[in-house]
């Protein structure tokens, strides 16, 4: 199972972003992203989630792996231009 707060921390830690920095550019409140990544029951909506991902340069993709198993996978966004 895929550690999704893990990833977001390691990000983070990437792009030298502070919990404040990333709530300042996700616009995710810093105590929703603080409960999430130290709290592993503590649920984050998908769309906060997608939130946090785009100032770590990420976007979160979903599509169908088989008939029987969505999946869900990290991707850096193609730059136009």
């Amino acid at each position: 199972m895929t550690d999704w707060r893990q990833i977001i921390r390691d990000l983070s830690k990437e792009k030298k972003l502070s919990i404040r920095k990333l709530s300042i550019q996700s616009g995710v409140a810093r105590s929703t992203i603080k409960r999430f990544l130290s709290k592993k029951a503590y649920p984050i909506r998908i769309d906060n989630f997608e939130r946090l991902l785009v100032p770590l340069g990420r976007e979160l993709d979903a599509f169908e792996r088989d008939s029987s198993a969505p999946r869900l996978e990290l991707t850096t966004p193609e730059l136009e231009g």
